[in-house]
């Protein structure tokens, strides 16, 4: 499934929020986490969460405190993309985030800041989107929502 998710994001106090794309029905990642994108004011990342760390052997490792083998480690590297950002937090900037087929693809203010090709982003089934505002308030605004099938007109056309 393609989605798009674009809105418009602003905070003087903010600190950092998350947008993840979910499968509900999805058990075998933890709360059937598919990908993430993480914005702060100064960095960003994109992840493949199903095949990443939120898979649930991964996760359930990293909760207890247990330590990852170097194989592990090296996978992980390969499911998240960092950037860096420079927002001015009291200014409104826009989000958009698209997926298709394998890849995520992250612009904020029309400039393509992250892109992360995964398996695990190919996922058909992408039934919630939801936020994460972590430490302070985040204000948020024109919420556009789009999905297609793959072989449909693409969830991103404006």
């Amino acid at each position: 499934l393609e989605i798009s998710v674009k809105f418009n994001f602003a905070g003087e106090s903010a600190e950092r929020f998350n947008v993840w794309m979910d499968d509900k029905d999805y058990t075998g990642a933890h709360a059937g986490h598919i990908c993430s994108v993480s914005i702060s004011p100064t960095s960003g990342s994109v992840s493949d969460a199903k095949t990443g760390t939120m898979e649930n052997a991964i996760y359930e490792k990293r909760k207890g405190g247990g330590t990852l083998d170097s194989a592990t480690e090296e996978l992980l590297k390969t499911k998240t993309m960092n950037f860096t950002l420079d927002l001015k937090r009291e200014e409104w900037h826009t989000l958009l985030i698209r997926t298709k087929g394998d890849e995520v693809v992250v612009l904020v203010n029309d400039y393509e800041v992250g892109k992360l090709k995964s398996e695990g982003i190919s996922h058909e089934t992408k039934s919630v989107v939801s936020l994460t505002t972590n430490i302070n308030d985040v204000h948020y605004d024109d919420f556009v929502i789009k999905a297609a099938k793959p072989g449909k007109e693409s969830a991103g056309s404006e």
